[in-house]
């Protein structure tokens, strides 16, 4: 699996490129944890397993919590993170 492309405008992410999105795994990791919102270190260590070369940085953000921000696709509250 290779990284897609990540475009940022006006503080939106948008994820480009590979079929496998980031946003796509996040959701999938999300999804199978059953329950309503997920610990966001359990999800950025379950991220890092399938895409070891992943990190926020690469795309402007300072930490996961940020990057989630940036997607309509997830709400973040303190240190948890649910879908949108």
């Amino acid at each position: 699996k290779s990284m897609q492309e990540l475009r940022v405008v006006n503080n939106s992410v948008t994820l480009t490129g590979a079929e496998d999105t980031i946003e796509s795994e996040i959701i999938h990791i999300i999804e199978g944890k059953g329950s309503k919102d997920v610990h966001l270190s359990q999800v950025c260590a379950e991220l890092l397993k399938k895409h070891p070369d992943f990190t926020t940085k690469k795309y402007g953000c300072k930490n996961f919590s940020t990057f989630l921000k940036t997607m309509n696709s997830f709400v973040v509250d303190k240190d948890r993170v649910s879908l949108n």
